[in-house]
């Protein structure tokens, strides 16, 4: 599983904490841009304040993990829903319960993870609505930072258009339509260089990779579909990784309109953290 792990992070660029700024003339600046244009698109979600998306990873002989979720720049916070059923169901059980997903909040100011309790299926004495886990007590019990962490499990699609931004290598694959949009395709070429990105080294160093076992490619082909008003529309990967086929699908739903975003109430939160008495000197 260790393997899987590091090839998602790989296949999505990223695991890191939300980042990015968002530019109240970019919009206007895709309008008066010629359509389907590529830099535009990425550079308008490279900068967006909020991002609402759909993503699918499948691993070959590992199932698949589906998410449907929202981040707000500004708030630092970011939601998600994510299905492992797929993926972590043994026999006729399912660790997630009848739900099989899991409804998550992010406080990345705050280092707090927040997760619906009904989706424990009753594997924690938990009597509220949500469990909390505090990130930096997690890290400090590991020996390590908060940054060493990695901050959160957020993934940020400001990042992933950002590093194809910066590719720099692109070639036009021609029009396509995408649930009755029009688009164009484009294939991206990520060069790895044979050096892999820091916060991505950090990721494979968690899992506790053999990083030699992994042949790494020369480079990770990218596929991007841009829409006519020159908004990013899909990205997805589909690529072998030491003897192991990993496929990947970001839709972008809406970039830069609203989103709302809260963290539950203290009363309906148990602290999983000091429950399980992880707090260092706990």
């Amino acid at each position: 599983m260790a393997s899987v792990v590091a090839l998602i992070v790989l296949g999505v660029g990223a695991v890191v904490a939300l980042s990015g700024n968002g530019d109240s003339g970019s919009s206007e600046a895709a309008a008066a841009a010629a359509p389907f244009s590529l830099e535009v698109a990425l550079e308008q979600t490279a900068q967006a304040q909020t991002v609402q998306f759909d993503m699918a990873v499948a691993v070959a002989g590992e199932g698949e993990i589906t998410v449907r979720g929202a981040v707000d720049n500004d708030a630092q916070l970011m939601t998600t829903t994510v299905d492992l059923g797929s993926m972590i169901g043994i026999g006729d059980s399912n660790p997630l319960g009848d739900a099989g997903s899991m409804e998550m909040i992010v406080d990345i100011g705050n280092g707090v993870v927040y997760m619906n309790a009904e989706a424990m299926g009753g594997l924690l004495p938990v009597n509220a609505p949500w469990i909390s886990i505090d990130l930096e007590s997690m890290a400090e019990l590991g020996g390590q930072s908060l940054d060493d962490l990695g901050a959160a499990p957020a993934i940020d699609t400001n990042e992933v258009a950002t590093m194809l931004l910066d590719a720099g290598e692109a070639t036009e694959v021609g029009p396509e339509t995408i649930d009755g949009v029009e688009t164009k395709h484009f294939e991206v070429s990520v060069g790895l260089d044979g050096e892999i990105p820091a916060q991505v080294q950090d990721q494979l160093d968690s899992a506790e990779l053999d990083l030699e076992s992994i042949d790494l490619p020369d480079s990770i082909t990218y596929d991007v579909w841009i829409t006519e008003s020159n908004e990013l529309r899909r990205v997805a990967i589909d690529q072998s990784f030491a003897s192991q086929y990993l496929q990947m699908e970001i839709n972008f739903l809406a970039v830069g309109e609203p989103v709302d975003i809260s963290v539950p109430a203290d009363g309906d939160v148990m602290d999983l953290t000091s429950l399980l008495d992880l707090r260092p000197g706990g």
